[in-house]
């Protein structure tokens, strides 16, 4: 992804630190467009994306977490994990440690499906740092 972050350090330091959160904003605002697209072909958002990106590094975790970690509303963390236990992607089960809670993990085929997708986006240029 290539973009341009344009700061005007002559106006004081507020407006080019104000300058550079817009910047950065707006860049964040064409990847996660790019993204969105790219994920499209796999048949994934970027929501489901995150969450199973987010899976992929541990061994599960409660929802609570999993939304608090996306910064996403519960209910919209709830709805999508539905969607992908739907879709076997990820499972449900009780946490070892208390078994009144339950934990979200990845399947291996919601693995799969992930390097599917990051594959999409590395071949789009995503992935990869500039």
């Amino acid at each position: 992804m290539k973009g341009v972050l344009v700061t005007d350090v002559s106006a004081g330091p507020e407006t080019a630190t104000a300058s550079r959160i817009a910047g950065i904003i707006t860049q964040g605002r064409r990847v996660a467009l790019a993204a969105t697209d790219a994920l499209g072909e796999v048949g994934l958002r970027e929501e489901t994306w995150r969450i199973l990106h987010t899976l992929s590094v541990g061994t599960g975790l409660p929802m609570s977490d999993l939304a608090g970690n996306l910064a996403l509303p519960a209910a919209t963390a709830t709805r999508c994990v539905d969607e992908l236990v739907g879709s076997a992607l990820v499972y449900r089960t009780a946490s070892p440690e208390d078994a009144r809670q339950v934990i979200a993990c990845l399947s291996r085929l919601g693995a799969e499906k992930l390097e599917r997708a990051n594959a999409v986006l590395d071949a789009r240029g995503i992935l990869r740092s500039e």
